[in-house]
This record gives structure tokens, C-alpha cells and sequence, in this order.
């Protein structure tokens, strides 16, 4: 794992990371889903100055709306701005890759490999609701804070650096995602295990050290975090978000998650990652089958990357919804082991004098395992150029649609508020938020309108009284989410039958437009 033993980064790397970027660069153009809108307007709205947690809120932790504030100050608040930083952000995770797994715990083979087999496999499976979520980003984080953990372990009781930068990155993954803990600490829990101590076993002052680094690592993000928080006024909303408002949901819901939803996302990863999943299989077993010695390096990583699979598993399972996304959570570690895999059956197959399959074969067939995601990529590839700025506006939507069924419609149901003659200000939609993107407006209500199912009966008083503060310009409420919502609750009704006129139907549910006027009115035009 020392620097000094690692082969030096040549133009093979720089090929690779060429063909990564323009496999990620098909996926630019890509539209929004609903996460992603919801994040970018809660993003625009942070940039206009206000609060998180206070003017806009979501259950989630503040990373990935920084996230993607950071990626719209820079690159646009759009598709192809929001998906350019990201593409920046998976190549710095291959060029960490090829730097580390290409020492005594790799080659600069299973370095390469690795890196198509994770940001190559990410870009080449993922779809529109993919592409920006938190599982994916938060890859970069652990395998930093696993690759430091590791690092440790070369020194006897732990080098302090390491293990105070493995807790540095730790908690930038909280920061994304508090439920990431337990991958954390999984991770953690093989790097203790795999140092070594005088006497071979830890002493209770060696042990508080190893802890302590980890856990003054950890603190430093977070309690950045906290101290941003607290000088924006916002401290004690996140941490009622955080930490009371989930367990009161919890035991709303019983902790009972959505089978359909498992069933599906497992679908998509056995879909997407089947092939991957193999090869991981073969790789894992080559590590800790094979390698008599625990303390090789090559070992104590796969025995790291096999503690993050199944403590990943356990997150997802934890979050009870089962989006097909959550699934990402196991890219990085599955892509390594994966290319472990490949170089175990390349070696087994092709070493010696007379090897037992030709090169040509084995690599024919490593191809066809990986034919579904190749030919994902390829439509991808194909259909690209229907999706940039410079294509028709009929053109895009089109293209729009392979992605996302329900793009086309909302642009088009929206046109009348891009109309210079219709009402400024902000808007409200009991429904999907990509509403909110498309229309190019922010939400009116702190309390945003797609998590709904889970509102108590405070949470829509309180949405009503929102709603009367701000007196939203315009309000959907949308028709197919009425096999949760037969009709907006009470506090909704009556605040939409006193203030608003149905303006027109749509596609998806009705349109309200305000009657009222007043001073909450006026100030809710004046902002766009």
C-alpha cells in the first residue's frame, strides 16, 4: 500500500480515463427526475437566501443540496450543468482508484479495471432517477475513508494521520447521509481488526487512541456542518428534522417499507449489475479464499469491501423504500471486487506456456458477460445528440421522454407560466417537483408537496398556514397521486376554496389560480 511500490500513472491511465468521460458525457443531456428537480430548485432557492430546513425543507441531510448549489454556481442550474460537475466529481473518484488500488493491494491492472467497473458501469446503467442521487456520490467518501482505514494499518497500533483523515471523509459521507453510519462502521471495524499492536492485542489506551483519531476525523465535518447550520439560524429545525421527525415518522408507518418497491429495485440491479455481481463473487472469494496471510494487504481490502456490501445491504434494507438508486450504495466496492474477478479468471485462464483459452476468447467473453450494459450505452450513445441544446425543442422533449414519460408533459403544462403575461412569483404543487424545474419558479411552501403519504395531520396545518403566508401565485394538485390522497385534506380544501378559482385541468390533476390579494400576495409576486 506504500506509495513507493506503486507503479507510476502512463498513458494506458490516461486512456481510461478518456473513454470514462466520454461514456459520462453521453449521460449529460439527460433530463431531470423528480429527486433531481427537487434538489436543484431547493438548490436555486439557497442561492436567493433562504434557509434549509426553515424556508425549504426535506428529510435529508444538507450534502446534497450543497451539492448541487455548488454544481449550479458553477456549471448552471440545468441538466447538462448539474451532470458536467458531477461527471468532474466520478472521474476524481478514477483518478483516486487508479493512483491507489495499483500497489501491493492491486495492479495497475485491477487500478484500471476497477475504475471502468465502477464510474464506466455507473454511467453505462444508470438512468434518469439516477444519475445525481446521494448513493452515488457518497461512493467517493467511503472508499476514501475505507482506503485511509487501510492505510492505518501499515503502522503498529495505526498511524493518527490516516485514521484522522479516514474520519474526515466518514463524516463527509454523514454529511450526505446520516444512515451511512453503519457501512462506516463496518469498515472501521475490519481496519481495527486488521492492525497490528505489541502483544497482538490492543491495549485499552491503544484502542481509545485508534478511536479517538477516527472520531476527531469524524467530528470535523460534521461539526462544520453543525456551526454553518447554526450561524444561518437553522440549527435546531435540522436537528428536529434529523433526528425527531423520523421517528415520529417511523412509528406513523410502523416501519413498514413498500414490498413492490424491493421487488423492483432488485429487478434493476439484478438487471444492471448482474454481471457485475458475478465478477465480484469471483474476486471476493480470490481475496479471502486464497490469501493465507489476514495482514496482506490484498486481503484486508477485500475483507473491507465485503464488510461495506453488507453493511450497504443493511442501509438499504433500513430505508424501507427500496428505490432501485439505493442500490449504488454498492457500486464502488462491487466494481472493485469485480475487477479483482476479472483479473482472477484472466490469469487462470491465459497464464502459463500454453495457456488454457486464448487471450482472444477469454476477452470475447468478459464482453458478452457485460453485453447488456454495453448495449445500454450504445442507445445512449446513439440517441445523445437529440438531447443537446443545439436540437429542437420537439426534438428534446422526445428525447426527454425515453428518460422520463412524465418531462414531456410537464413542460408542455407549463407553458403558460413561462408566458411573460402570466403571475409571477412562487408556485405550489401538491405533486411532482420537476413542476417547479421546468416551470422555472420556486416553491412557495417551506413544506414541499411530494411526501404527502407520510404527513401527520400537523404537517398539513402547518402546510396551510404556509401556504396563507406566501398566497402561492399559481397551485397544482396532482391527479395521479390520488391512490394516497383521495382528495387534499381539509386544511387544504379550505385554504384553496377561500384564496383560488380552478383555472383549467391538466394532464395531471388541476390548476388553481389566486383570487385573493393582499400584502402575503404582493410579497409572493415579487419573488421569481
Amino acid at each position: 500500500m506504500t506509495p513507493a511500490r506503486r507503479a507510476p500513472l502512463g498513458w494506458t491511465d490516461a486512456a481510461v480515463l478518456g473513454v470514462l468521460a466520454l461514456v459520462g458525457a453521453v449521460n449529460l443531456p439527460v433530463p431531470f427526475d423528480t429527486d433531481q428537480a427537487f434538489f436543484t430548485t431547493g438548490a436555486r432557492q439557497l442561492l436567493a437566501g433562504d434557509g434549509l430546513y426553515r424556508d425549504f425543507w426535506d428529510l435529508k441531510q444538507p450534502g446534497i443540496f450543497w451539492f448541487y448549489l455548488t454544481a449550479g454556481r458553477i456549471a448552471g442550474f440545468t441538466e447538462i450543468g448539474i451532470h458536467a460537475v458531477e461527471l468532474a466529481y466520478m472521474l476524481a473518484l478514477a483518478v483516486v482508484l487508479l493512483i491507489t488500488l495499483r500497489g501491493p493491494a492491486g495492479s495497475p491492472r485491477i487500478a484500471r479495471l476497477s475504475a471502468v467497473l465502477t464510474v464506466g458501469v455507473y454511467y453505462a446503467a444508470v438512468g434518469s432517477n439516477h444519475l445525481g442521487q446521494i448513493e452515488g456520490l457518497v461512493g467517493f467518501p467511503i472508499f476514501l475513508a475505507l482506503w485511509w482505514a487501510l492505510r492505518a494499518t501499515e503502522s503498529v497500533g495505526g498511524a493518527a494521520r490516516w485514521l484522522v483523515l479516514s474520519g474526515v471523509a466518514g463524516g463527509v459521507a454523514l454529511v450526505f447521509k446520516l444512515v451511512l453510519l453503519p457501512i462506516l462502521a463496518g469498515v472501521w471495524l475490519v481496519a481495527l481488526l486488521a492492525t497490528g499492536w505489541p502483544g497482538r492485542r490492543p491495549t485499552l489506551g491503544g484502542l481509545a487512541r485508534w478511536l479517538g483519531a477516527v472520531g476527531l476525523g469524524l467530528v470535523l465535518p460534521v461539526g462544520a456542518v453543525a456551526a454553518v447550520l447554526r450561524a444561518q439560524g437553522v440549527l435546531d429545525d435540522a436537528l428536529w428534522t434529523f433526528f425527531v421527525y423520523p421517528a415520529r415518522l417511523a412509528a406513523a408507518t410502523r416501519g413498514v417499507g413498500v414490498p413492490g418497491f424491493l421487488a423492483a429495485g432488485l429487478l434493476w440491479f439484478a438487471e444492471h449489475f448482474g454481471p457485475v455481481l458475478a465478477l465480484a463473487l469471483v474476486g471476493a472469494y480470490a481475496g479471502l479464499g486464497r490469501a493465507p496471510d489476514p495482514h496482506r494487504p490484498s486481503r484486508r481490502l477485500v475483507g473491507a469491501l465485503v464488510a461495506w456490501v453488507a453493511t450497504g445491504v443493511l442501509v438499504i434494507v433500513l430505508q424501507r423504500k427500496w428505490w432501485p438508486y439505493h442500490y449504488l450504495l454498492l457500486l464502488v466496492p462491487l466494481g472493485i471486487l469485480a475487477a479483482r474477478g476479472v483479473d482472477t479468471l484472466w490469469q487462470e485462464a491465459t497464464a502459463g506456456p500454453r495457456p488454457r483459452v486464448p487471450r482472444w476468447i477469454a476477452a470475447t467473453t468478459l464482453g458478452l458477460v457485460c453485453l447488456g450494459l454495453l448495449t445500454t450505452l450504445a442507445q445512449k450513445v446513439i440517441l445523445v445528440r437529440h438531447g443537446l441544446p443545439s436540437a429542437p425543442e420537439s426534438e428534446r422533449l422526445r428525447y426527454a421522454e425515453r428518460f422520463n414519460r412524465n418531462y414531456p408533459t410537464a413542460f408542455v403544462d407549463t407553458a403558460f407560466l413561462r408566458d411573460p403575461a402570466s403571475r409571477r412569483g412562487a408556485i405550489f404543487v401538491l405533486g411532482d417537483p420537476l413542476y417547479y424545474y421546468v416551470a422555472g419558479r420556486t416553491q412557495a411552501a417551506a413544506i414541499p408537496g411530494q411526501w404527502f403519504e407520510n404527513y401527520d395531520a400537523g404537517t398539513w396545518d402547518r402546510l396551510a398556514e404556509q401556504l396563507a403566508r406566501r398566497q402561492p401565485a399559481y397551485v397544482l394538485v396532482y391527479q395521479p397521486l390520488t391512490g394516497w390522497l383521495p382528495e387534499p385534506p381539509l386544511p387544504i380544501r379550505r385554504f384553496l376554496a377561500e384564496r383560488y378559482r380552478v383555472l383549467r385541468p391538466s394532464p395531471m390533476g388541476t390548476w388553481y389560480e389566486r383570487t385573493a390579494t393582499g400584502p402575503a400576495a404582493a410579497a409572493g409576486e415579487a419573488r421569481p
